[in-house]
């Protein structure tokens, strides 16, 4: 593992943050039905992304690579 592998798990959480963010305000200015499907399916990728950074972070922090 390189040592930037970690900067790049926090880089993904943060994507995954601003894709919540822009999921919420997108539905705040849907104005149709199809708007709202894309906003859901925003949010629906950045819940399973922040899932699989979770579960990430778990396991290098029970092999000792994850430092805050």
């Amino acid at each position: 593992m390189r040592k930037d592998d970690n900067y790049l798990i926090i880089r993904a959480d943060h994507l995954v943050r601003e894709m919540i963010e822009l999921s919420e305000e997108g539905d705040v200015r849907c104005v149709n039905n199809g708007c709202r499907v894309l906003f859901a399916v925003l949010r629906d990728c950045a819940y399973l992304c922040r899932r699989e950074i979770e579960r990430e972070k778990k396991a290098r922090v029970a092999l000792g690579t994850w430092k805050e």
